[in-house]
């Protein structure tokens, strides 16, 4: 079995989706969905994600039902 390791918020957060179903043949993960778990399982009081413009605009954190992510820079 083939892994792709997409270590990039903004590849993650803009066209991972669309890489796994053109290769359904190799494993492909991202790291929001590896953030977004941590933040959910972890009781944390203050939390900072640094992200590009790309990866604030996709708003991939805030659909997010596991986190509760709030407030966004740019």
């Amino acid at each position: 079995m083939k892994l792709i390791i997409v270590a990039c918020n903004t590849i993650s957060c803009n066209i991972l989706p669309s890489l796994i179903l053109k290769y359904l043949n190799v494993k492909i993960i991202g790291v929001v969905k590896a953030t977004v778990n941590l933040i959910g399982e972890g009781n944390f009081q203050n939390i900072l994600v640094i992200v590009t413009k790309a990866a604030v605009d996709s708003h991939v954190y805030k659909r997010s039902n596991r986190t509760s992510i709030s407030q966004y820079y740019s």
